[in-house]
């Protein structure tokens, strides 16, 4: 069938209608998005842009050309390419990506567990392994790893889109509660605005979108999509055009590892809590208030364990006078080597580990430094400082309502970063901030640091490409990286990316209140907003001496205090209040005969709700209450989805005193913690 010339002109026309009332809905849903399609289309419009993708009709349908190949993307009609895509993608764990392949869900022996000899997350794997093979136990230990047909499909990702035709389709056949949209090419999405009605997408659906973005917002975007609606975390099925390449899934499988509860889980935050009360308690806290201070005039010099750091020795040798120098705890050993004494030590570890980094061979390092130490630090590393030399900040959750503003911060780096920016110094420099492996020999720390002998995989560093499979490891995942100094190709690992992405966001927000310079003397990765400058160019004058160790020491006391206050206690009852109505909560979900599952599942939904509307100028007792339904209650959903499985009634109220006992244990454990506040 031909189309007449009217027929045409009508169908330019309704592409041209389809076209502004998708720039309509985006301008108010993504105005990011809008302005990216926007821009694009005025410079084509101004011949400003050669495109290399075109829509032609043909066939009788639609179709994308790739104006330099002189191919076209789609070989067959967007209607039996649709029909095709809908066949080949199911309801079953087939095709779908989780965050439940993990050792912790698999593994029935705890005591093989051992993450890197940290002697506090290993012990909060045990319990938490413990707690999942009680319902394993009751559930008759089902397979994580085996492919299962789902009930429903919580959550789905479209990896490109071509015209997104077949997106209303898949969203009809499988209803999910969120879409994730990735599309690379941003030429190709404004084509795909003139065909395909994306409003109807978000009908009882969110709706994400990723389109041509660099690798960190696409990550950035991925998280959003996953933390949506955590409750339901599990699992994720996916659709690919297969016309981008396999970077999308690494990316995908990244985001996954930043967003694990397994990175910070809800038994490590009551040890959180309760070395941080302890340390409040008896320590000078760091406060965000405002103080005025020459100190902030002086240049601060951040020595951190990368391998720049001992490629700049002699320089540093002879250049440490004109810095206030603060060192990582775990660059102790290196600066021993050279005779570098800092400052300040600040350090975060709460394991064991760090004391390793302090041995008494190099005691003349660090007996006299300043220490600005976490609340959580392990208890041995005070008796390395002076008590009048010691400052504890609280790196992740506030406790004291003045502490410093909680940040993304992860590593004593970036909360470095942050710590020092709250105290309000101008001028900083990083050396040794590498956050980059090295692909000659895998190393990405300096050889007197504990992970110095973990050598990567330099087959995948590499060849940087990811075979594609039903279970995605994410533990080889590398993806290259902008460098610091010169025009060269750099790997980083997903917990070097995510390092990067939390600098650039503490440096960004920072920004808004006063002005300053972070100046990166490292040779690893770039970091977004931080002047390259080689340690050769800095020229600057000497300026220690006793006097201004004495000044920095009466500024770190002026920014601090050391004793609670009526807001502590406010926060305390007003906390402890809320984990006794959620105590009630449980104990009403106990007392409750259950009709089924989606029974239970509300039940949970609503307590999960009254968690996440919480409200507390700290977010640490909604974050550690979370993260045990995203360990615990991802496991039972995604157990309980299986289409297979029939499990009795009995077995359901098994399920539900258990879940009820843990939950109760878990607030009671946490109660016990905060009522040692000491007021």
């Amino acid at each position: 069938m031909q189309y007449s010339q009217e027929q045409m002109i009508m169908l330019q026309k309704a592409m041209t209608s389809m076209y502004e009332d998708n720039m309509k809905f985006l301008e108010i849903y993504n105005k990011d998005l809008f302005e990216k399609v926007s821009n694009l289309s005025t410079e084509i419009d101004n011949k400003l842009y050669q495109s290399r993708y075109e829509l032609e009709f043909v066939n009788n349908s639609f179709n994308i050309i790739d104006t330099q190949s002189k191919k076209y993307l789609y070989d067959t009609t967007l209607e039996d390419y649709s029909t095709s895509a809908l066949l080949e993608t199911d309801f079953s764990t087939k095709g779908s990506m989780s965050n439940l392949m993990d050792s912790v869900y698999t593994t029935d022996n705890t005591e093989k567990l051992r993450l890197l000899n940290n002697d506090i997350q290993t012990e909060s794997f045990h319990h938490i392994m413990k707690d999942i093979n009680k319902f394993k136990e009751i559930l008759g230990h089902p397979s994580i790893s085996e492919t299962k047909e789902m009930r429903y499909i919580p959550s789905f990702i479209f990896f490109g889109t071509l015209l997104g035709s077949h997106l209303l389709p898949f969203k009809e056949k499988f209803n999910p509660k969120s879409f994730l949209i990735v599309e690379p090419d941003l030429e190709i999405f404004r084509l795909s605005l003139f065909v395909t009605e994306y409003k109807v997408l978000t009908d009882n659906t969110r709706l994400f979108f990723s389109v041509a973005d660099e690798n960190a917002q696409m990550i950035k975007t991925m998280e959003q999509f996953m933390l949506y609606d955590s409750f339901e975390n599990y699992t994720y099925k996916y659709y690919s055009t297969s016309y981008h390449d396999k970077s999308l899934f690494n990316s995908f499988t990244l985001a996954l590892q930043n967003t694990t509860p397994f990175s910070y889980d809800h038994y490590r935050q009551i040890h959180y809590a309760k070395e941080s009360i302890r340390s409040i308690n008896k320590f000078p806290v760091l406060l965000e208030k405002e103080v005025k201070s020459k100190m902030q005039e002086l240049p601060i010099l951040v020595l951190s364990p990368g391998p720049s750091l001992r490629e700049n020795f002699k320089w540093l040798k002879k250049n440490q006078d004109k810095f206030i120098t603060i060192a990582f705890g775990a660059a102790v050993k290196a600066l021993c080597e050279v005779g570098v004494k800092p400052d300040i030590i600040t350090s975060v570890d709460a394991s064991t580990l760090i004391l390793r980094q302090f041995p008494k061979e190099c005691k003349k390092v660090y007996e006299n430094s300043l220490a600005l130490i976490s609340t959580d630090s392990h208890r041995d590393l005070f008796k390395f400082f002076k008590k009048e030399n010691i400052t504890v900040f609280e790196p992740n959750f506030k406790i004291v309502k003045e502490g410093l503003k909680e940040s993304p911060s992860l590593t004593v780096g970036d909360n470095c970063i942050h710590i020092l920016l709250t105290l309000g110094f101008k001028d900083i420099y990083l050396l040794g901030t590498d956050l980059s492996i090295d692909l000659d020999t895998g190393n990405s720390y300096d050889k007197t640091h504990l992970m110095s002998s973990n050598k990567r995989n330099l087959h995948y560093l590499n060849k940087n490409i990811k075979k594609i499979s039903e279970e995605v490891d994410v533990s080889s995942n590398y993806v290259s990286v902008e460098s610091n100094f010169e025009d060269r190709t750099l790997y980083a690992d997903q917990f070097f990316l995510k390092i990067i992405e939390s600098y650039k966001t503490i440096i960004k927000e920072h920004e808004k209140k006063h002005d300053f310079n972070v100046y990166n003397l490292s040779s690893g990765s770039k970091i977004a907003n931080t002047s390259p400058l080689q340690p050769r160019d800095v020229s600057l004058p000497n300026i220690k001496n006793q006097k201004m160790i004495k000044e920095l020491k009466k500024f770190l006391i002026q920014k601090s205090r050391t004793h609670s206050s009526q807001d502590e206690k406010e926060y305390i009852i007003h906390e402890i209040d809320f984990l006794n109505k959620l105590l009630m909560n449980i104990k009403s979900i106990k007392d409750t005969d259950l009709e089924n599952f989606e029974h239970f599942y509300s039940l949970r939904k609503e307590y999960a709700q009254k968690i996440v509307k919480h409200k507390s100028y700290s977010s640490l007792t909604r974050t550690l209450l979370s993260n045990y339904m995203k360990i615990i209650d991802s496991f039972i959903n995604f157990v309980f989805n299986d289409k297979n499985s029939n499990y009795s009634d009995k077995t359901l109220q098994k399920i539900k005193i258990e879940w009820c006992l843990q939950v109760s244990e878990l607030i009671k454990e946490y109660r016990k913690v905060l009522k040692k506040f000491k007021f």
